[in-house]
């Protein structure tokens, strides 16, 4: 069973960072602490590592994650800085783990982190397939963003894109991402620089 390490970056200021407004009518406090609950129900029964990279969290919010058992680094951040410092935490972790950086308004799923470990267990079969557009996806590292989002559904935002099936879910390639994704620290390390340079 893969090992998860998790860093959660979060911030509990009131405005987004684009002024969007929240999901739910959740004011931030609420929306990032049911996040994180559905991520820690989530991955519990799976051997994992939870770091909480705060920028300025309130002593409440603080307090709020000093409950579970994780590491809390609550700092005078801002967004460029937290993802150097989730790349500084990842970088420390074995080769072999799983680092998943998590921002603070993802909801997962109770079966999320079964689904990723199953798909994990069995990649090299679910990801065989006929040499096509980039080659083998088999070979290349790997890297996950969890969300399905509604509109890749939408003909407007369809792309032509590899499909994979793995027990009770599905992946798609997709092109970009926002800093929720996951990778094995090895990985991380080989695309270190393009890492850091995408946190500006």
């Amino acid at each position: 069973m893969p090992r998860f390490n998790i860093i959660f970056r979060t911030c509990d200021a009131v405005l987004s960072l684009h002024d969007v407004p929240r999901p739910f009518g959740l004011d931030k406090k609420s929306l990032l602490k049911t996040c994180f609950l559905s991520l820690y129900e989530s991955v519990r029964n799976h051997p994992h590592r939870i770091v909480v990279i705060g920028d300025r969290l309130t002593p409440e919010t603080e307090a709020f994650f000093r409950r579970f058992p994780v590491e809390v680094m609550n700092r005078e951040l801002n967004n460029e800085l937290s993802i150097r410092l989730s790349l500084d935490v990842a970088l420390d972790c074995p080769d072999l783990e799983w680092v998943y950086f998590c921002e603070d308004d993802y909801l997962h799923r109770p079966e999320t982190f079964n689904f990723i470990s199953g798909f994990l267990a069995d990649r090299r079969n679910i990801l065989a397939t006929e040499q096509g557009k980039g080659g083998d996806p088999a070979g290349r590292p790997l890297f996950i963003h969890p969300p399905d989002y509604p509109d890749r559904y939408l003909a407007r935002y369809r792309r032509p894109s590899w499909l994979f099936v793995s027990p009770g879910c599905h992946w798609r390639e997709v092109d970009s991402v926002t800093f929720t994704f996951m990778a094995e620290t090895s990985s991380l390390r080989k695309y270190e620089s393009v890492l850091r340079r995408s946190a500006v």
